[in-house]
Formats: structure tokens, sequence, C-alpha cells
């Protein structure tokens, strides 16, 4: 009898044991649906919001500088007054957004491949001479049309030979990622160099909007810090950089803007901060007066 009821007994601890289980089980379930439901919510509202400031910033930007566009036409589409300044700061869009703008001829382009620019960026992050030679002679091989390798460079026996996947197709650079893949080069350094690459640029370098690397790997310290004083107060022109530097242009190396705008948007939502960035290619034809181009961050 009295068995029968420490039987009864254990069996009511454990029947009480998992009935709260499942009731805590159920509370926590309940509370995981509900913040993933308002996670959704926010991602859906972010979303939603950031396709129309980018629309909003297409239409801007579509024929003209952003410096001309009109107060009260950015109020009229809800936008805080913001102009193209080369000055690399991020500006206030709306209470959540910011806006980042820079020129696209600032960065250096890998289609064209130009090694004398790659040549000033490498030196002015003060990487060795023998290894900026090794790193330039490998790219120029990766281009090129022929096998024979120059003095520093390797050509596809050297990257078959050490059973990598990636080696020269003998064609331009597709892309930015495929520099990673080039001999001389490693993983720390191509991610140091990545955010000053594009392949959405133009013939030539706009040293206005340079990367400070560039613009060490060309002039000495005085000279940069002037330049970069200028620059980040929004008064570097081509007028200031030339009584700075006596800089002589080149069809390469010039100092005058390229239709083609870098656009970064950071959004500030309750789970933390996302970012967007679209490159955009303002042109003069009715047909099709911009080009969009998606970058992923």
């Amino acid at each position: 009898m009295k068995r029968d009821k420490g039987v009864a007994l254990i069996s009511m601890l454990i029947t009480s044991l998992l009935l709260i289980t499942l009731v805590l089980s159920i509370i926590f379930q309940t509370k995981v649906l509900t913040a993933s439901a308002q996670t959704l919510k926010n991602y859906s509202d972010y979303s939603l919001e950031f396709l129309s400031l980018e629309s909003k910033l297409i239409y801007l930007l579509s024929d003209q500088h952003v410096s001309q566009v009109s107060n009260s036409e950015k109020q009229a589409l809800g936008l805080q007054p913001v102009r193209w300044q080369n000055n690399h700061q991020w500006q206030k869009l709306t209470d959540k957004v910011e806006v980042h703008f820079s020129d696209e001829a600032g960065r250096l382009s890998v289609t064209p491949f130009n090694s004398e620019h790659f040549g000033f960026m490498l030196s002015g992050l003060g990487i060795d001479r023998g290894r900026v030679t090794r790193i330039l002679d490998c790219a120029l091989d990766w281009v090129d049309a022929d096998d024979l390798k120059r003095l520093s460079g390797e050509e596809s026996f050297y990257y078959k030979t050490l059973g990598l996947d990636n080696f020269p197709r003998n064609a331009p650079f597709e892309s930015v990622s495929e520099l990673q893949y080039i001999c001389g080069m490693d993983n720390v350094l191509y991610e140091k160099i990545r955010p000053n690459l594009t392949s959405y640029g133009v013939n030539y370098l706009n040293l206005l909007s340079a990367n400070e690397s560039v613009l060490r790997g060309m002039f000495n310290e005085d000279i940069v810090t002037a330049l970069l004083g200028l620059r980040n107060a929004g008064n570097l022109n081509r007028n200031s950089f030339l009584q700075i530097t006596q800089f002589a242009e080149t069809e390469s190396i010039r100092l005058s803007f390229s239709p083609i705008l870098r656009v970064k948007i950071r959004y500030s939502t309750e789970s933390g901060t996302r970012m967007h960035s679209f490159v955009i290619n303002r042109r003069s034809t009715q047909l099709m007066p911009v080009q969009v181009f998606r970058i992923e961050d």
C-alpha cells in the first residue's frame, strides 16, 4: 500500500516536471517567435525605406551634380540637405540614415590594370621594393597574352606546380577579387588594399580623391599632410593641388572628377547598423541617363 502511494507520488512529480518543462518550452518558443517576428518586421521596414532612399538618391544623381540640387527639392523628397563634397565624410540624410559620396576615379581600377598606379599605392603602404616588384610583375604576367614570365613574375606553370586552382588567364582582370590569387599577394595585404580598388572606374586616376596610400607613394609627408587637410575641409581642388605639389598631369593621372560616383548608405536600426553601396555612372544620353551597379558589402 505504502509502496503504491510512493509510486503514485513519484509519477505525479514526474508528470508535474514534464508539464513545467512543456510550459517553459512554450513560453521560450513564444518569445523567440515574437522576437523573430519583430526582427523580420524591422528588416522589412528597413528594406523598404532603404529602397525608397536609394531610388531618391539615384534620381537626384541621374543628370546633375549633387551640389546643384536645390535644398527644397531634397526636402520635397524627404531628405536632409546634403551636397557632394570631396571630403570623404558621412552626411546625415534622415534621422536614421547617413550617406557617403566618393568619386570612383579616386580608386585604382583593375580594368584596365595600371602598374604605375599600383606601385604608388603599395609603396605608400610601406611595402618593400622587392615585394612591390614581385606583385606588379605577377599582375602583369596574369593579364598579358603570352606565357613568357617577367623577371619577378610567374606564368601558369608556377601556379599549376603548386596545385593552385587559380592561374593566369592571359586576359585582363574581370574583377577586384581576382587580384588575391596573384603571386606575391596574401590575404592580409589584399584586405588592406581591397577598399581602394574598383572594377567600375575610368582609364585615369583622380588625385583629388585618391587614397592616402597613393598620395604617400607620390609625395613627401609635408605635402600629403597639406593635401589631406584641405580635402578633409572640403577645400581641395585643382588649383590648390597644383599650388602645393606643382604636379604635371598625365593622360592616366589627372586632377578631374569622373561621372562615376560611389554611394554608401548607412542605416541605423534597433538591431545594429546596416550598410549598402552602389555605383552610379551618370551619362549624358537621354535613352539611358544612368547606369547603376550593385556592390556586395
